[in-house]
């Protein structure tokens, strides 16, 4: 799997679509298309398999002579688009999750790769309707707490940080749900 080389136009649904305009990485080239993933310091990148999802890049973005931070790139982080998936071959396969394994590499298996939505629909000429969400933070909690269960040795240490890493993230759903109003603020 490599990273796109050029821009690629994304059909995109119909419905509300949410932007995000996070900081690029340094030395790299963001292209229009391409998911767009964190690289775990808060800069976007080409999405690489296990980064946070954070959209799909609306422009090209070229910091390849640039330090990190010296230019953003507009990001769709909510909505719905179309796309190639690995594994989705149907309406029977309507409401799978979706992964992505880099910027242009899209899949329903999830070992090692990227949350970025959910099939809604299909049809063979345009594959796979994908209702999307950057920065999911149910997804977040799930991999992570999936991570954890599988470590065979704990001592206090571990377990301290990872109820910690699982409280912030737990906060940060509650933060999300009163921001799209499910919840009220107490």
């Amino acid at each position: 799997m490599t990273t796109l080389a050029k821009n690629t136009v994304r059909q995109y649904g119909e419905g509300p679509k949410k932007r995000l305009d996070p900081e690029v990485i340094a030395s790299d080239i963001i292209y229009q298309g391409a998911a767009v993933g964190d690289n775990g310091s808060g800069y976007a990148r080409p999405l690489e398999a296990g980064d946070p999802f954070r959209g799909f890049a609306d422009e090209k973005v070229d910091n390849s002579a640039g330090s990190a931070g010296d230019k953003r790139v507009a990001c769709w982080s909510e909505g719905y688009v179309w796309l190639t998936v690995t594994g989705i071959d149907g309406l029977d396969d309507v409401g799978k999750p979706v992964y992505a394994s880099d910027d242009d590499t899209f899949t329903n298996t999830r070992s090692g790769n990227s949350y970025i939505g959910e099939s809604v629909d299909y049809n063979a000429t345009d594959g796979v309707l994908v209702q999307f969400c950057a920065n999911e933070p149910v997804a977040a909690i799930a991999d992570a707490v999936t991570s954890h269960a599988l470590n065979a040795t704990f001592d206090d240490t571990e377990v301290e940080a990872d109820l910690d890493a699982l409280g912030t993230k737990v906060n940060a759903i509650i933060d999300a749900l009163e921001q799209k109003g499910v919840i009220v603020p107490s």
